[in-house]
């Protein structure tokens, strides 16, 4: 599985997405110019092979249809699906690093974080969203 969530597998020493091999299986091959593209029950689910929710479009289709359904910003905070803090976190550990109690590798060590994470978080450079200290 990729960073966004979809399938992947090798076929003949290359890396395709599952979806476009489910497709090709299923229907034949996809035409020049076309992506294959999720139409999910319930919302898309980009690791879904299920070529009954599979369409083919061009990328204009394809970026028309992630601003419909409200995918045209990636998800952040601990909605982000890599996300090793909670938002409680990391206000805490703001909170907790302005009172000068804590160094910074002592907060990683708190929350299970590398100190660069938590570098980040207090320059605001990560969870910028995040307004306030806590």
């Amino acid at each position: 599985m990729n960073h966004y969530g979809y399938g992947k597998i090798s076929v003949n020493n290359r890396r395709v997405g599952t979806h476009r091999l489910a497709w090709e299986i299923t229907y034949g091959p996809i035409p020049g110019g076309l992506d294959v593209l999720h139409n999910c029950p319930g919302g898309d689910n980009p690791a879904c092979c299920n070529p009954a929710h599979l369409w083919l479009g061009t990328q204009a289709d394809n970026q028309r249809d992630m601003v419909a359904k409200g995918r045209h910003r990636a998800p952040r905070g601990e909605r982000h699906r890599n996300a090793k803090l909670t938002e409680a976190q990391v206000l805490e550990t703001r909170r907790l690093y302005a009172g000068g109690g804590f160094t910074m590798t002592a907060l990683a060590s708190r929350f299970g974080v590398h100190q660069t994470t938590v570098s980040l978080i207090l320059a605001g450079r990560r969870w910028a969203h995040l307004k306030g200290a806590g």
